[in-house]
Parts: C-alpha cells; sequence; structure tokens
C-alpha cells in the first residue's frame, strides 16, 4: 500500500510539472497568434490616421479615459505611435459642462503641449 501512495505522488508531481508546462505552452503560442493578428499587418500611417479620426469624435480629450490617451495603453507599437505623433495632441476639446477632476488638468495640459511638439495647438471649448 505504501509502495502505491508514493508511485501516487510522483504521478501527482509529474501531473503537476506537466499541467504548469502546458500553461507556458498555451502562453507562448498566445502571445505568437497575436503578432499575427490583422491589426498588427495596418501600415503606422493609416493606424494613426485612424487615431486621428477617433480622436475628432471624442466630446472632452483632457479625461485619460478617451482618446487619444487610450492609444497608448493598448500595445508598445500603439503607445509610441500616438506620442510621437504631434498633430494627435495639437487639439484640446473640452465642454464646460463636462466633468473633470480639476487637479488633472494642468498636468494634462502640460502633457498635451509635450506631445504637440511644434505643432499649433487648437481649443474647442
Amino acid at each position: 500500500l505504501s509502495t502505491l501512495d508514493s508511485k501516487l505522488s510522483e504521478l501527482e508531481a509529474v501531473a503537476d510539472r506537466l499541467r504548469a508546462e502546458q500553461r507556458q505552452i498555451r502562453s507562448e503560442l498566445d502571445a505568437q497568434q497575436s503578432l499575427m493578428a490583422p491589426v498588427r499587418r495596418i501600415p503606422a500611417e493609416i493606424l494613426l490616421h485612424i487615431f486621428e479620426l477617433v480622436s475628432m469624435d471624442e466630446t472632452c480629450t483632457l479625461n485619460t479615459a478617451n482618446a487619444p490617451w487610450v492609444f497608448g495603453h493598448v500595445c508598445c507599437f500603439w503607445r509610441t505611435l500616438a506620442t510621437t505623433s504631434p498633430v494627435l495632441w495639437s487639439t484640446i476639446r473640452t465642454h464646460l459642462d463636462y466633468q473633470v477632476h480639476p487637479c488633472r488638468i494642468p498636468p494634462a495640459l502640460q502633457r498635451y503641449l509635450d506631445l504637440s511638439s511644434e505643432c499649433p495647438l487648437h481649443l474647442d471649448i
């Protein structure tokens, strides 16, 4: 009986190692499949144009939950594209009745100024 218990313990340990290996392989497979996603084949110029169109529809660009801020939360490539494209940051839209916490406005404005670089800044209030 003790021999069977010992073998069972060994088999459970092997099963645990195999499950861990399976999780690792699945994780690597998911990463590889995401690299082949159709959105990754969109040229940067077209993706940037899409970013611009989405940003134009925002009612308050000072809200970091809106475009163009959210583009940087998708992946490293999108973050780099968004933060190195001054045109995305050249228009600030807000409405006087839109609730943005006052302490968030100065940092958001400073970030806009930094990212808009040499582009003329447009205000839409």
